[in-house]
Parts: C-alpha cells; structure tokens; sequence
C-alpha cells in the first residue's frame, strides 16, 4: 500500500490555526479532567491503603468495626488488655498501648456560631503513647499538645475549610465551647492522619462529657502477634468487645468510599464521552472541507486506508499536544494540592499511571475521530467528493 509522507500530515496539523488550536485545547480539558479524576481516586485509595501500622490492633467495641467513632470501651480497657495479653510491645517497660477518642466537631476560628469560618474536623484525642504508636505521624514543629492545646495535621486546614495560616503556632481555634491553642503541627505523609486534630485525651473526655473512650490501640511485637489481641476479645464476652488490625480498618474504608470513586470515574467518562462528540464534529468537518482535496490524492494513486491513516496521524499530533499541555497543567496545578473529601483531605498525586491515562485519551480522542471520518470518506464516492 502506497502511504503518504509523513510531512503531510504533519504540515496540515497546523494548517488551520483556528480549527487546530480548538482540537488541542479541546483534547487538553478533557485529559485534564481525567488526570484530575483520577488522581483523586487513585490517591484517596493510596492514602487509605498506607494508614496504619501492621502490627497494630485496634480494640473497640463490639459490632463498631465499620463505624470507629461509634465504639465506646472502659477507659480501664489499656490496664486489662496488659494484664490479658501477651506479645504487646513496650517502651522502657512500658506497654504500647494508646487509648483514643475519635470525635468529629465543627471548628471555627470566632466563638461565635454565626460568624466566620467554620468547617468540620476529626479530632483524636490522644495520650503521650500515641506518638510511638502511630510511628507514621511526625511533629513538624512545636511541641505536643497541653492542657487546652492541639496539635494539628499538614491538611487539616484544607478538611476544615480555614486558610492555612489560620492553623498557625499559637493560634486559637473554637470547638465544643471552648477555646484552643495550637501548640505544634504534625505531618503523616500519604495517610489519613494528615487531616487529623490531635487533642488531650483528658481535655476531651472532659469537654464532650464522656466517661468512655473509643478505642485502644495495641502495638504488637510483629503482626504475627496480633492474633493474641483476637482471642482477647473473642474469649472475654463481658466486655463486649471486636477487634480489627489498624492497616485492614482503613483499608475497609475504601468500600466505603467506593462510591465516591464509581462518581469520579463516571465524570470523567462523560468528559471523554464530550470530548469524543466534540472531536468527531471537528473531523467530520475536516473531511468535509477538504473532500475535493482528499479526492484528487485518491487519482494520484493513494488508497483511502492510506488517507485516513494520514488523517490519523494529523489529528493523533493535534490531540497529544492538547495531551502535553493538560500533563504540564497538572503537575504544575494538581501534583500536590490538597483536596477536601467527607473523611479528611488528600495531597493530590498525580503519578506516571494516571498519566499514562491521560495519554491514552488523547489516544482514544484520535482514533474514535479518525474512524468516523474516515468511514464518510469511504461511504463518499470518488465521483461525487471530486465534484463538491
């Protein structure tokens, strides 16, 4: 089969700069939109799937498993779970276990309701050993939380909706009726806990009136050990009380958020759903104005297949420029940004998969136009296209 050469498609890409620049720009938001789709979901998936530590095993109450912030256990569950089981591992002596509260408030930064800003926050209320315990979680600056202090996440400010400067040192927040000082922050980089407020346990039991807490964390000696945290609760009925490994409980929570995911890929479906309408218009209406030109190369010896791979190639030139300049927009734009969902905030990544994907739409741009002019080029008598 006889081809073209390659510098005609090349040189007709450009040949109209108003129908060109519209494919490229055309192409480029819909790729943009679904580097943006998917980065969201892949990095909400990623951040559920590295929070936690394997070898630590959350107790909580009986049939909460699913719901953390529900649970409600003995604040006397740490000293039983010591005295019960063995292999938990220990700082000087000291067992690894971290009782916690998991709450959700709304934090403003007035203490008045009506007036300014506001947002809801995850807040953890937390003892000393939950720094050892939760290894992933670093103070970045600061100090840990006092009486009447937090301590706060990298993200926190995106979750709550306040500027970040608003989560600065010494600044004061207001939740539960109450005033505090944010005494350091903290970063837990691709997990959960960057969203997170740290408080006191005390000063929370204290401030939400409750004499329960919501769950103790155990740090086992390897994860082989969690086992023995199983047979505890199965073993003792009294105290009504599940288990769950910490990296399993928020892996869960990818099922949960499934749906959240099914609605972004959807999106972005309809985006390329859009963008293949769109592209087709565009080379229906190259063909259509070049059909006397398309014709005379067909007597000049050149099969249709070979015209259409030439279209091809122009159109596939157009769509992965528009490709190039949505990849350049998002690692500039979206690489890194933090992005709010119902749980916490995610630091967007936008990684060489999602980029891939990017590429092949663009791909799929090129190809779908590419088929639907070219089937009118073929149903087109020679005859008739010499004579439009």
């Amino acid at each position: 089969m006889k081809l073209l050469p390659f510098e005609y498609p090349v040189r007709n890409a450009g040949r109209s700069p108003v129908r060109t620049a519209l494919t490229i720009f055309g192409a480029a938001a819909v790729v943009f939109l679904v580097l943006l789709m998917g980065s969201f979901v892949e990095s909400l998936r990623k951040s559920l799937a590295a929070t936690g530590h394997p070898a630590n095993v959350i107790v909580l109450g009986a049939g909460s498993e699913n719901f953390l912030e529900q649970s409600e256990v003995s604040p006397a569950l740490p000293s039983i779970i010591d005295a019960s089981v063995k292999g938990i591992k220990r700082i000087q002596n000291v067992p690894m276990l971290s009782p916690e509260i998991h709450h959700a408030a709304t934090v403003r930064l007035g203490s008045d309701e009506n007036t300014g800003q506001q947002g809801r926050a995850l807040l953890r209320g937390v003892t000393d050993m939950a720094f050892p315990v939760h290894s992933q979680v670093y103070i970045t600056s600061g100090r840990p939380p006092g009486p009447g202090e937090i301590l706060v996440g990298r993200l926190a400010s995106t979750k709550v909706n306040l500027p970040e400067n608003a989560l600065n040192i010494g600044a004061d927040l207001w939740f539960e009726g109450r005033a505090w000082k944010v005494s350091g922050t903290f970063t837990a980089p691709g997990t959960a806990f960057d969203s997170e407020i740290w408080v006191p346990l005390e000063d929370l039991k204290t401030q939400v009136k409750r004499d329960s807490i919501t769950c103790v964390i155990a740090r086992m000696e390897s994860p082989a050990k969690a086992s023995e945290v199983q047979i505890f609760t199965k073993t003792r009925l009294d105290l009504e009380l599940g288990s769950e490994r910490e990296v399993a409980y928020y892996s869960g929570l990818a099922t949960f958020y499934q749906p959240i995911r099914m609605m972004g890929w959807v999106m972005a479906i309809i985006a390329v759903g859009a963008g293949l309408f769109g592209g087709l218009n565009i080379m229906v209406a190259v063909v259509a104005g070049r059909s006397r030109e398309l014709a005379a190369l067909e007597t000049l010896g050149f099969s249709r297949v070979a015209i259409t791979l030439s279209l091809f190639i122009e159109f596939l030139i157009q769509t992965s420029a528009g490709a190039l300049i949505a990849s350049a927009l998002a690692l500039l734009f979206l690489s890194g940004r933090a992005m709010r969902f119902t749980m916490g905030a995610i630091s967007l990544d936008v990684d060489p998969a999602i980029l891939a994907a990017g590429c092949g739409t663009a791909l799929l741009l090129a190809v779908a136009g590419t088929l639907f002019a070219g089937a009118r080029l073929v149903r087109t008598p020679l005859i008739e296209s010499l004579r439009s």
